[in-house]
């Protein structure tokens, strides 16, 4: 019997040192933490200086083109920006069509590195003209 109490008493002080160690360990951890530079209160400060540029907010104006892929080689820099290759389309995987806009699923690569490869997907305004659409 004196060993069965033995052993639950090593088993209860094992296991409230271990509760003891690790509570130590996070105090000594979180004391040497660095502190953050803006506080350490974890908060964003934003200036505002009442100029407000957003990202595609100069849109170039509208080309009508007879085909989506010759429309595409319209305002290549705006739109494809570094990635030139992406107005080449070759492989129209799905086109979408209403009355006001068109979208294109399709495939691109670069004829100088055909490794590099793209999925794009473009929307295009409808514009109709003489009962064709543009």
């Amino acid at each position: 019997m004196k060993r069965i109490i033995k052993l639950i008493g090593i088993i209860i002080c094992a296991i409230a040192g271990s509760v003891i160690g690790l509570f130590c360990l996070l105090i000594f951890l979180s004391l040497i933490a660095p502190e953050e530079e803006n506080g350490g209160n974890g908060s964003i400060i934003i200036e505002y200086n009442g100029d407000i540029s957003l990202p595609f907010s100069n849109k170039p104006e509208l080309v009508y083109a007879d085909t989506k892929e010759e429309a595409l080689t319209y305002h290549v820099d705006y739109y494809f920006g570094e990635y030139p290759y992406m107005m080449n389309v070759n492989n129209v995987i799905k086109l979408l069509e209403n009355d006001e806009y068109a979208t294109m699923f399709y495939t691109c690569f670069n004829e100088n590195d055909k490794k590099v490869q793209g999925f794009v997907t473009s929307k295009f305004n409808i514009k109709i003209v003489n009962g064709k659409k543009q």
